[in-house]
């Protein structure tokens, strides 16, 4: 967990955090771990007790941003530009959970990343919303290769007695505080920034990698082979239903039901196919880590896609990655 770890560079025993919290040493056995919501507000408490040091939330952002960088990769890789990014960015309530809302929204020539906390608590509210914006920022701009310029940022807690870190971390930003809502302020013109294109990438050539991915699909069943090119496409923001994939291919819902039935397939079916057969393209041809390969596929957690592997091929995906 970011917090422990930047506590503890701080100096503040782990052991002495986890008793303070109630934090069970079994929650934290791997990075997707689900931490109670009061267990995490005490932490947040204690923590900003024992560090005595307000800009705690800024610090635990950048961590996040180092420790989530598979994610970026991967959000680079489906990508083409930052408009796409929101887009395909898996859903915020993975990351947050119960915590708030975190959302963009468009006002006139801006949009902005507005966050709402559930927590009235000033201390949650402040961590939370430094975390998250710090965190939310420096991913943005990491992602475009021109650099994003912050309009202004608006922050709900009070304006604290030294806001040097918060000018270092935001630029020369207008911070406005105590505000009703808290959002950072981008110019819509940024959405058409490009992002940076990475080495192994799942967007190159856009489609030709999928039809060559599907090529005897496309060659004994040209139906069938857009309808998984869609499916994979579809895959990153989410579990693709029958209406959606019918909706893409100007179909109704039941019609595509039956064109289904006539190949002796379901939609189902369909779709458990073409995540086994992308897991293992991801994972050997395209290099991608076993999380960026779940996050692809649409799982929700890397353990999620672990199991279904294990169900398909009889091993781990571990086993397959490439070295």
């Amino acid at each position: 967990m970011a917090l422990l770890q930047v506590a503890q560079s701080h100096g503040v025993s782990r052991a002495r955090l986890m008793a303070g919290s109630r934090l069970r040493a079994d929650w934290l056995m791997h990075e997707n771990a689900c931490v109670p919501v009061t267990n995490l507000y005490r932490l947040i408490r204690c923590a900003r007790d024992e560090v005595d040091n307000d800009n705690l939330g800024l610090h635990v952002g950048r961590v996040l941003h180092i420790n989530h960088r598979d994610e970026i990769c991967y959000v680079s890789r489906i990508s083409c530009t930052l408009r796409e990014v929101f887009r395909n960015f898996p859903p915020v309530s993975r990351v947050i959970g119960e915590l708030g809302k975190l959302g963009m929204v468009r006002r006139g020539a801006e949009y902005h990343i507005v966050w709402e906390p559930v927590e009235s608590d000033p201390v949650v509210n402040r961590f939370l919303t430094d975390m998250l914006f710090s965190y939310s920022a420096m991913n943005l701009n990491t992602l475009c290769y021109r650099p994003l310029k912050i309009l202004g940022l608006m922050l709900s807690y009070p304006r604290p007695d030294d806001i040097s870190e918060l000018v270092s971390s935001y630029g020369s930003s207008r911070l406005a505080f105590s505000q009703p809502i808290s959002a950072i302020r981008y110019s819509v013109e940024t959405l058409d920034y490009r992002v940076v294109d990475t080495s192994v990438n799942i967007h190159d050539s856009r489609l030709a990698w999928l039809q060559e991915v599907f090529r005897s699909d496309q060659q004994t069943d040209a139906f069938t082979g857009r309808l998984k090119q869609t499916i994979t496409l579809t895959l990153p923001v989410g579990q693709p239903t029958v209406g959606k994939i019918a909706a893409r291919h100007n179909l109704s819902r039941r019609t595509l039901q039956r064109k289904l039935q006539e190949r002796n397939t379901t939609f189902r079916e369909l779709l458990e196919g073409v995540r086994r057969d992308l897991a293992l393209h991801y994972l050997q041809d395209k290099g991608l880590s076993v999380k960026c390969t779940a996050l692809a596929l649409g799982y929700s957690c890397p353990e999620a896609f672990t199991h279904a592997f294990k169900a398909w091929y009889g091993k781990p995906p571990q086993a397959v990655c490439r070295r």
